[in-house]
């Protein structure tokens, strides 16, 4: 990817990421992005060994390609989210790769989008009430949403689906599938539309139990 190329990516997360209307330090979003000189991507479709973490706020254990590490996101209440975590990169990666995971409770989607309602507070696609809860129901009942495709990977259903950069050509692919009634998140940045099918065999390496 040309060094054009990958910023232009990286800034197209970065807005679609958003930013919040507080000044509240505690509430001011982090850098997230991937460095380009981190992220001198080389595609591979072979899987990887399996690198396994403990999320400490849901006593769940998820499993993710060994190219990669997590840590807590010190953004708070991001994206409507109680606790999220960011991916990053030890070897070099081709987009797409993962990028962040993020946990709801109808509460904290609640908090955030209350907030949300004399100014924005976040640039790009976020999850509301309804879409928890329309999600939420047809989870149960093994069905499809509008623009949400439920799909099977390994043992877990997610729904999928793809949301455009804000103010770039990048694209977000998201699995999104529910522990109990929180509602987990698993994004995945691709450099267009077209990459899907790779984002989903990426995405195949995951697990969360």
């Amino acid at each position: 990817m040309s060094k054009v190329t990958t910023t232009s990516l990286i800034i197209g997360l970065l807005l679609l990421s958003g930013c919040q209307s507080t000044t509240d330090p505690a509430s001011t979003p982090i850098q997230n992005e991937i460095s380009s000189s981190s992220a001198t991507f080389s595609s591979s479709k072979t899987s990887e060994k399996a690198m396994t973490f403990t999320i400490p706020e849901m006593n769940v254990g998820i499993s993710f390609p060994e190219s990669y590490t997590i840590h807590k996101s010190a953004e708070k209440n991001r994206r409507g989210s109680f606790v999220s975590y960011n991916f990053q990169t030890v070897t070099e990666h081709e987009a797409p790769y993962f990028y962040e995971l993020q946990f709801f409770s109808q509460e904290s989607i609640r908090i955030f989008t209350s907030n949300c309602e004399e100014s924005p507070c976040f640039y790009g696609d976020y999850p509301t009430l309804e879409r928890y809860s329309d999600q939420k129901i047809a989870f149960a009942s093994g069905g499809n949403i509008e623009d949400f495709e439920l799909r099977k990977f390994g043992l877990r259903s997610w729904f999928v689906s793809s949301h455009p950069c804000e103010g770039d050509s990048c694209v977000i692919r998201e699995y999104t599938t529910f522990i109990g009634d929180t509602k987990v998140d698993v994004w995945i940045a691709m450099r267009g539309s077209d990459e899907e099918k790779q984002a989903d065999a990426l995405f195949a390496q995951f697990s969360i139990e």
